[in-house]
């Protein structure tokens, strides 16, 4: 059966099974995991024309759905959703804050992140930019990333262009909790912050997460009294 699939670049070039083994091979290294079975699997699943895109998400959704049989396919699920979310999104920390702030909607200007917090990080983006650890997304569940995804990381109000993986939500949060009321950047509080987040030695509440670093840092949870 022919198979064609739409790229990243809008090009559509004819599917190429040994480029998805090779994929799953490499994904899949260090992992219990029965490769070939596994290929098959996913072979089978994908149709006749698809995105890129969708071949990704598609190996990570059958690699959660077997992780009753092994732990290590929640593992691949994850990882393989990162580095489709890492695709995604082409530039550095500092570039996609640089996005954010530039966002637009319905022609008007409509930053997702607060002018401060812009420039301290364009002041320090060397530093910021070097200490992002991009595979410490691998360390979160197929669950986990999919929740950041779906809820948390930032994006355009139309939700079709994403500023934010992993990495990032937790250095925009670092560094937004980590300026002063005028404006400077605390970087050495906001790389300790990061790193102890980004290992998931311990997170934010909810507030904090959505808000650090926007126009609205609303970072107070909610207390049930009675």
């Amino acid at each position: 059966m022919n198979r064609n699939v739409a790229k990243r670049d809008k090009t559509i070039e004819q599917f190429q099974p040994q480029k998805l083994e090779k994929r799953i091979k490499t994904a899949c290294k260090g992992l219990q995991i029965n490769f070939k079975d596994f290929y098959e699997r996913v072979l089978r699943a994908i149709p006749s024309n698809i995105h890129a895109r969708l071949i990704d998400t598609e190996i990570a959704r059958l690699a959660a759905a077997n992780s009753v049989d092994h732990p290590d396919y929640d593992i691949l699920g994850a990882k393989i959703f990162s580095q489709m979310i890492q695709k995604d999104i082409p530039f550095s920390f500092s570039d996609a804050v640089k996005e954010a702030y530039q966002h637009t909607y319905n022609g008007e200007p409509c930053p997702l992140v607060e002018k401060n917090f812009y420039n301290a990080v364009q002041d320090n983006k060397d530093i910021l930019n070097e200490k992002i650890i991009f595979s410490r997304d691998y360390l979160l569940s197929y669950f986990g990333i999919r929740t950041l995804y779906r809820s948390y990381l930032l994006k355009s109000n139309d939700g079709k262009q994403y500023y934010e993986i992993p990495q990032y939500m937790f250095m925009r949060v670092s560094v937004g909790i980590s300026i002063d009321s005028n404006g400077k950047l605390d970087v050495e509080n906001a790389l300790k912050t990061y790193n102890l987040m980004s290992q998931l030695k311990y997170t934010h509440a909810t507030p904090t997460l959505f808000n650090a670093g926007t126009p609205r840092p609303q970072l107070s949870s909610c207390f049930l009294l009675t």
